[in-house]
Formats: structure tokens, sequence, C-alpha cells
């Protein structure tokens, strides 16, 4: 199926992707660039999926998202490193994959960082759980 077929007419356009993006927890993060030139920081848009996935949009009706993060077994650290400007970040946290580049973002408030931190933790411990052969 073609993303047009899926959209349908344009109007139906938002409702599919609000449909498809919907997750547990989404607002706006800081995120730090990964590059080793710049450090900056820029606003996102976030959605924790259902399906243990950590979704990225340069903004809310973004049609895909920038980036993807599976969370199956990553590790979320609640305090950032000073080295890496935690001082300036206060309310900063970092999400450590098991494969890929880590990814450290910020909220806008204490409260937010706590939403996220307890979302993401539940999110994690749902899609890291082991399957035994019988």
């Amino acid at each position: 199926m073609s993303s047009s077929d899926e959209a349908g007419e344009v109007g139906d356009h938002a409702s599919v992707l609000e449909k498809r993006w919907t997750g547990k927890h989404q607002g706006f993060l800081n995120k730090k660039s990964n590059s080793k030139i710049k450090k900056n920081w820029k606003k996102y848009w976030f959605v924790l999926s259902m399906y243990g996935r950590l979704l990225i949009f340069k903004h809310p009706s973004a049609p895909k998202p920038k980036r993807m993060v599976n969370l199956e077994f990553a590790s979320i650290k609640a305090t950032v490193p000073a080295h890496a400007g935690s001082s300036k970040h206060p309310n900063s946290f970092q999400i450590l994959p098991r494969a890929g580049n880590e990814v450290m973002v910020e909220a806008a408030t204490a409260e937010e960082k706590d939403a996220w931190l307890e979302h993401l933790r539940k999110v994690v411990s749902e899609n890291s759980v082991q399957q035994d052969d019988d």
C-alpha cells in the first residue's frame, strides 16, 4: 500500500498520522546533537510508542519521524555526566539504546523530566522481557 493510498484524501492525512504515531507519551524535548563538531540543542517532538520505539519528529505534524530509537534493552539514565553539560541543562537525561548512538535530551521542567523517565522505563521494561523457549 502506497503512502498516498494509506492517507486517502488530503483531509484524512492528519487523522491517519495521528492514529499511526499516537503513543504512550509525547511532547517536546530538546535533543543534543551527536555531531562531534557542533554540540547544540534543538527542539523536537518525541513520541514514545507502545511498541518499544522512541520516535523523533521535527515537529508534531511531520509526516514521518526523523529518527526512530529501539528501546529494547535500552538504559535510561536520569543524570547526565558533568562533562556532558549537566550543570547548564538540569532537566537532561540519557537514553542509551542497545545498538546505535545515545540520545541526550532535556525536558522543560523537572516534572516533565520525571514523567518522561517514568514512561520510558515502563516501555523499556515491557519490551525487554526475555522469552523462554519451551
